[in-house]
């Protein structure tokens, strides 16, 4: 073997030794993780599963953008999507399972007032980071690391009661609610709103999940001669209200929730739901930049435009995604960068010493099957 055949020998011989070494430290060094997992839980079936799939869409909308631009840290943001059904018992045991077997320490969610205040003290025992979109005040008292993205009902119910006795000039309501956290909630902050501003409650009237017959509510209501009802309600159950109102022949003035912001009322509801007056969030004909970005996006992907649910969960997705790239999965960090920051994306949130926001509230109305700006 001559000089020169010895040394290529030894280049493929070192090349080979090289390779091998790289795979063995390939397969030998411990791997970084490659996504950073937190939960959502919504109402993904059921009557409120629209309101729920429009948030949905919109964390989607907003982990993929996250994603795409180098994710969290250079790491994957991974979502583990919980159907809650609104129902309490079923939203206890999803929360088990986010904290004790995927081990998250931020779970977006819940939507439904009922569910949140159920799996609160769990999260907060836990310490674990929940971001909910819900209205019931009793959440503002629920824990350090309790936020919520969206305002109480008292906030929504401030603004209502003012303009209804002010502008409107009805002095005299009665109010239709669901018989759970959410509609008591949002029935004495109304109440209490009405009177402040000078106004007379002359019936309340309670019904419950599942019912579909309201004419006996409407006439005990009725009887009493307001000039408006509110409807502390769902969506679905309100279309069917305003249905069977339009049957009976009352001719007052029905307000409403946020939540009522759902075409699933104009569905059920047909012209019935013309004139519907209620406090909203968000207005999707503000010229800002980031807004229209946002409906445009939103559209373009899913087919439809987005409500102002979907809106402030993804706000709050880009919120998760902003301290989890300080804190990693610190929730005491987390729990501090939310409180001691303000997060800029479509909305501007800032959280209160509750872990309430902040937001402006203004009126809607129907007209012509559409959700829009009231107009005094």
């Amino acid at each position: 073997m001559n000089k020169s055949t010895k040394i290529i020998i030894g280049i493929i011989v070192a090349v080979i030794v090289g390779i091998w070494y790289g795979l063995s430290k390939k397969t030998t060094t411990p791997t970084t993780k490659e996504t950073i997992k937190i939960g959502a839980m919504l109402p993904l079936s059921g009557k409120n599963a629209l309101n729920g799939q429009y948030i949905q869409q919109a964390i989607i909308l907003a982990q993929e953008e996250i994603n795409q631009n180098g994710g969290i840290n250079g790491k994957k943001l991974e979502i583990i999507f919980e159907d809650d059904q609104c129902d309490p018992k079923v939203g206890a045991t999803i929360a088990q399972k986010l904290i004790n077997v995927d081990k998250v320490p931020l779970v977006l969610g819940p939507w439904c007032s009922s569910v949140a205040l159920a799996v609160a003290p769990t999260f907060e025992n836990s310490k674990t980071i929940m971001i909910a979109e819900v209205i019931t005040p009793k959440l503002t008292t629920a824990g350090d690391y309790i936020f919520r993205v969206q305002p109480t009902g008292a906030f929504y119910m401030k603004t209502l009661a003012e303009e209804v006795v002010k502008s409107l000039e009805i002095k005299k309501a009665g109010v239709m609610y669901i018989g759970n956290d959410y509609g008591v909630s949002v029935k004495d902050a109304f109440v209490r709103e009405f009177e402040n501003n000078g106004g007379t409650i002359v019936d309340v009237e309670q019904y419950m999940d599942k019912q579909t017959d309201f004419r006996t509510e409407l006439m005990k209501i009725l009887q009493k001669n307001p000039q408006a009802i509110l409807l502390a309600s769902y969506a679905q159950d309100a279309g069917l209200i305003l249905k069977q109102a339009k049957e009976l022949g009352i001719n007052v003035q029905f307000l409403g929730v946020p939540a009522l912001e759902n075409k699933d009322l104009i569905k059920i509801a047909g012209e019935a739901a013309e004139g519907l007056i209620y406090p909203y969030h968000f207005n999707f004909e503000n010229p800002n930049e980031n807004v229209q970005k946002f409906v445009s996006s939103y559209t373009s992907k899913f087919g439809h435009p987005p409500d102002g649910f979907a809106v402030l969960m993804y706000d709050g997705t880009y919120i998760a995604a902003k301290i989890l790239e300080k804190c990693n999965s610190d929730t005491e960090c987390m729990k501090n960068e939310l409180y001691n920051n303000t997060f800029k994306r479509v909305t501007e949130i800032r959280f209160d010493s509750n872990g309430d926001p902040l937001l402006p509230i203004n009126l809607k109305t129907i007209k012509n099957g559409q959700f829009v700006p009231y107009e005094k």
